[in-house]
């Protein structure tokens, strides 16, 4: 009898060793078929208490029909204002999501229940009650992308999330934010979106930027642009306009003669602008068409000589070039700053034909520096 029950306990524990590798394998793929990074001031919910709430609302069972990944970013923008923007990645699908609230723990529960609905939606129906919706949180979202979630109660750190650290006080369930509407298809898709970084899916823009020249008038001048533009993930297309104020050349010898010159122009300009979760660097290319202009000013008469005033311009067509840096303070308001240089294809010349002061007034440099900086609302 001895000897048998060795060899049993010898099998079993044989049967132990083989199956067990393929145990942890299996658990280790249940727990890594999602990841979560979360960035937020030191007065937010962990990281580790938003991933025990995404696991609460996912609960036990099988894993996650798909491998998904997600990045949050919380700002905190006044004192009862804060934003998280939510970047996921679903089966090389990338996606994002804005979500507002009064407290940094509202916000962690809406965060877990977007990141657990991406994962795998049918478990966070089985999962979660329905609950009364409150004033607290709004998310925002591209139209088809997903369920939307109803503003959440206030809450303090301590009662948003679990605790990761104190197992015996962790609540059965963490308090999560009602969803409206009823449960999404297995096939939620997340809103479509390029950005490593919180960007909002806005596709138009308006920019409205203070302009400095040198070297399309006769000295360093100042005007403004107006751009309209289009968005595609990191490439943007963009009509623009701009107005340089005039600046006057005056005759060498007769310094109460001479002319007004301005410059109107417009034109397209392609950016490539990668987007990021603060500050966007890019580079732009395009062409402006417009019209150098000249306005005579002052009078002279004499036996000898005459002068009359007279207005004169010429076609201005240059190539444009120059980068682009971006300041998001918002997701709809950027701060942008453009320098760049202009190449025009015709320099002409504004001339003054008086006897004692013939010659050149004005002509533009072969290369004009500029740069221009302004608001930009996104939409």
């Amino acid at each position: 009898m001895v000897r048998r029950s060795t060899v049993g306990a010898s099998l079993l524990a044989l049967c132990a060793g083989i199956t067990a590798p393929s145990l942890l394998r299996s658990a280790h793929a249940q727990q890594t078929a999602w990841s979560l990074a979360w960035e937020a001031p030191a007065d937010c919910p962990s990281e580790a208490n938003v991933r025990d709430a995404v696991a609460q609302l996912l609960g036990a069972g099988a894993p996650p029909p798909a491998s998904v990944s997600a990045r949050a970013v919380v700002q905190r923008t006044s004192s009862d204002h804060w934003i998280v923007q939510l970047t996921t990645v679903r089966e090389g699908a990338r996606g994002e999501r804005v979500v507002e609230a009064t407290s940094c723990p509202s916000l962690a529960n809406a965060t877990a229940l977007i990141v657990a609905l991406t994962i795998d939606p049918e478990r966070v129906a089985a999962h979660t009650p329905a609950a009364a919706p409150s004033a607290s949180a709004s998310t925002t979202v591209a139209a088809g992308a997903g369920p939307t979630v109803a503003p959440l109660p206030s809450a303090s750190a301590g009662e948003a999330l679990p605790s990761s650290s104190s197992p015996s006080s962790r609540p059965a369930r963490a308090p999560t934010p009602s969803v409206v509407a009823s449960a999404p298809p297995r096939d939620l898709a997340p809103v479509t979106s390029a950005d490593e970084g919180p960007v909002v899916p806005r596709r138009f823009a308006l920019l409205l930027e203070g302009v400095g020249d040198l070297g399309s008038l006769p000295s360093l001048s100042d005007g403004i642009a107006v751009g309209v533009a289009v968005t595609f993930d990191a490439l943007r297309l963009e009509a623009f306009g701009a107005y340089l104020l005039p600046q006057p050349a005056y005759a060498g010898s007769l310094p109460s003669i001479g002319s007004n010159i301005d410059l109107v122009v417009g034109g397209l300009r392609g950016c490539f602008l990668p987007p990021r979760r603060v500050l966007e660097l890019g580079a732009c290319g395009g062409l402006e068409i417009g019209q150098l202009q000249g306005s005579g000013f002052g009078s002279l008469s004499g036996p000898y000589q005459t002068f009359t005033p007279q207005s004169q311009g010429g076609l201005w067509v240059a190539p444009v070039v120059g980068g682009r840096l971006a300041w998001r303070i918002a997701p709809y308001f950027s701060l942008v700053i453009d320098l760049g240089v202009a190449i025009p294809i015709e320099r002409d010349v504004f001339n003054i034909s008086i006897p004692g002061a013939s010659g050149a007034l004005h002509q533009a440099s072969s290369v004009v520096a500029r740069g221009g900086a302004g608001p930009e609302l996104r939409f």
